[in-house]
Order: structure tokens, then sequence, then C-alpha cells
């Protein structure tokens, strides 16, 4: 079996890479800060050598060499991001789950919008967390987020606009999504 590569994001240590399939780690001091906390990885479903990670108050990082390099993306953008969601049909077209909301790019991460949702600001325990986005494989225009303590919410439109699924259950902690 030959190796593959796998990357951990830790809250507190940083980014780090295996490339012998867990053999061994490489904690990668350059790119993102060493010490940072890495709340979101992703692979691109179009390319696996592209790998995106977010960090906490710096934004979102690229590299396009399975972990070896890592580029700042959208220099600017440093909202806290606790998700990714890369759509399988657009290369271009990139989500990234915030607290609270979904921001959106239609240029391969260079730059980002603030999408108009149907997430709440607030929730039992403060501002809600974007915890993770799937652009449906199916139907390329349909986008789920869940969100920490508000549940499960839909766009059919790439994005454009959102509606909530309703309560998951009999209490608001039910929508505690994750």
């Amino acid at each position: 079996m030959s190796d593959y590569v796998i990357g951990i994001g830790t809250v507190g240590s940083g980014l780090w890479m295996s490339y012998n399939s867990g053999q061994k780690w490489r904690h990668i001091a350059r790119g993102p800060e060493p010490e940072s906390n890495v709340r979101a990885l992703a692979v691109s479903p179009h390319d696996s050598n592209v790998i995106w990670a977010s960090l906490d108050r710096v934004g979102l990082f690229r590299s396009e060499d399975n972990g070896g390099n890592w580029e700042h993306a959208a220099n600017g953008f440093t909202t806290d991001i606790w998700s990714i969601g890369l759509d399988p049909h657009d290369a271009d077209r990139v989500f990234v789950g915030t607290r609270p909301g979904v921001h959106r790019s239609t240029d391969g991460g260079a730059s980002f919008e603030a999408l108009d949702t149907s997430i709440g600001t607030q929730c039992a325990i403060g501002v809600p967390r974007t915890t993770n986005i799937v652009v449906d494989p199916v139907a390329a225009n349909r986008v789920y987020a869940s969100v920490e303590v508000d549940g499960l919410h839909r766009s059919e439109d790439g994005g454009d606009t959102w509606s909530s699924l309703g309560m998951l259950g009999a209490s608001e902690f039910h929508n505690d999504v994750h």
C-alpha cells in the first residue's frame, strides 16, 4: 500500500502533516503560525494536492503541494473561520463558515463576500459558529450550513439566499450541530 498524506489542525499548536500515512509527523513552521489555532482543513475535490487551512484571527491559507508550502489566501480577510466548504462543481467557488455566518469566494479564494443568511446572530451560548458547509455533490446550487445552536440552513441558489430547516428537536440544544 502506498503512503498517503494526513493533515491535523490543532488549537494552540498549529498545523501538523504526515507524508507517510501517520508514521512520522512534521510541524508546519512556515506559512500558518506554528502556535496558532487551526479550526478547519479541507482538501480540494479537484486536485488532492491542494489543501486549505483556517487560522483564528489570521485567515485562510492554501497549499498546492500537499502541505509543503503555504500561502495566505484572501489577504485582509482575517475573520475567524470555523469551516471550509469547497465546491465539487466549481474549483473557484469556496465557502467559509464564520462566527456567525457564511462568506463566499467566486475567484478561488482571492476575495470573499459576506452572505445574507438565515443564521441568527445570537444563540443560547452567545454568537453561533458555522461548523460545517457542504455543497451538494449532485445539485451544484444546493449548499448546506450547520450552525452551533442554530441548526441546519440551506441555500438552493449557490448561497444567494438561505433558509433554516427548522428545529431539529424539542429544545434549542437539539440544534447544536457540529
